[in-house]
Protein backbone atom coordinates (compact mmCIF):
# COMPACT_ATOMS: atom_id res chain seq x y z
CA UNK A 1 0.00 0.00 0.00
CA UNK A 2 2.90 2.35 0.72
CA UNK A 3 4.14 1.97 -2.85
CA UNK A 4 0.75 3.15 -4.17
CA UNK A 5 0.85 6.17 -1.87
CA UNK A 6 4.44 6.97 -2.86
CA UNK A 7 3.51 6.74 -6.56
CA UNK A 8 0.53 9.04 -6.03
CA UNK A 9 2.74 11.44 -4.09
CA UNK A 10 5.31 11.54 -6.88
CA UNK A 11 2.52 12.09 -9.43
CA UNK A 12 1.15 14.87 -7.26
CA UNK A 13 4.50 16.61 -6.89
CA UNK A 14 5.04 16.56 -10.64
CA UNK A 15 1.57 17.90 -11.48
CA UNK A 16 1.16 21.68 -11.66
CA UNK A 17 -1.92 23.20 -10.08
CA UNK A 18 -2.66 20.36 -7.66
CA UNK A 19 -4.59 21.52 -4.58
CA UNK A 20 -4.91 19.79 -1.23
CA UNK A 21 -8.15 19.65 0.77
CA UNK A 22 -6.41 20.27 4.11
CA UNK A 23 -4.57 23.35 2.86
CA UNK A 24 -5.65 26.51 4.66
CA UNK A 25 -3.10 29.00 3.35
CA UNK A 26 -3.49 30.69 -0.02
CA UNK A 27 0.19 30.00 -0.82
CA UNK A 28 0.97 26.57 -2.25
CA UNK A 29 3.71 24.67 -0.40
CA UNK A 30 6.82 23.84 -2.38
CA UNK A 31 7.44 20.33 -3.70
CA UNK A 32 10.36 19.92 -1.29
CA UNK A 33 8.14 20.82 1.66
CA UNK A 34 5.46 18.33 0.60
CA UNK A 35 8.05 15.61 0.04
CA UNK A 36 9.57 16.20 3.49
CA UNK A 37 6.15 16.11 5.17
CA UNK A 38 5.11 12.99 3.27
CA UNK A 39 8.36 11.15 4.01
CA UNK A 40 7.97 12.01 7.71
CA UNK A 41 4.40 10.71 7.70
CA UNK A 42 5.35 7.45 5.96
CA UNK A 43 8.37 6.78 8.18
CA UNK A 44 6.61 7.45 11.49
CA UNK A 45 3.72 5.71 13.15
CA UNK A 46 1.27 8.02 11.37
CA UNK A 47 -1.35 5.97 9.52
CA UNK A 48 -2.55 7.17 6.14
CA UNK A 49 -5.98 5.69 5.52
CA UNK A 50 -7.28 7.33 2.34
CA UNK A 51 -6.01 9.93 -0.09
CA UNK A 52 -7.76 12.10 -2.68
CA UNK A 53 -5.94 14.13 -5.31
CA UNK A 54 -7.71 16.60 -7.61
CA UNK A 55 -6.49 18.58 -10.59
CA UNK A 56 -6.91 19.42 -14.25
CA UNK A 57 -6.74 16.76 -16.95
CA UNK A 58 -6.34 16.64 -20.71
CA UNK A 59 -7.35 13.58 -22.73
CA UNK A 60 -5.98 13.19 -26.26
CA UNK A 61 -6.93 10.16 -28.36
CA UNK A 62 -6.32 10.67 -32.07
CA UNK A 63 -8.19 13.80 -33.09
CA UNK A 64 -10.24 13.81 -29.86
CA UNK A 65 -8.78 16.49 -27.53
CA UNK A 66 -10.76 17.13 -24.33
CA UNK A 67 -9.97 18.84 -21.05
CA UNK A 68 -11.58 18.93 -17.62
CA UNK A 69 -11.01 17.86 -14.05
CA UNK A 70 -9.67 14.66 -12.51
CA UNK A 71 -10.05 13.14 -9.05
CA UNK A 72 -7.75 10.30 -8.00
CA UNK A 73 -8.68 8.32 -4.88
CA UNK A 74 -6.82 5.53 -3.07
CA UNK A 75 -8.24 3.76 -0.04
CA UNK A 76 -6.33 1.89 2.66
CA UNK A 77 -8.07 -1.37 1.79
CA UNK A 78 -6.42 -1.31 -1.66
CA UNK A 79 -9.21 0.12 -3.77
CA UNK A 80 -8.51 3.00 -6.13
CA UNK A 81 -10.61 5.17 -8.41
CA UNK A 82 -10.07 7.84 -11.05
CA UNK A 83 -12.94 10.15 -12.02
CA UNK A 84 -12.62 12.28 -15.16
CA UNK A 85 -15.06 15.07 -15.99
CA UNK A 86 -14.20 16.08 -19.55
CA UNK A 87 -15.57 18.75 -21.89
CA UNK A 88 -16.97 16.16 -24.31
CA UNK A 89 -18.89 14.33 -21.60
Amino acid sequence: MRSVLVCLLIFCLNSPGVTFAQQTSSAQPSGATLLTQSAAALSSSTTVSDITLTGNAQWIAGSDDESGTVSLKAMAAGESRMDLSLSGG
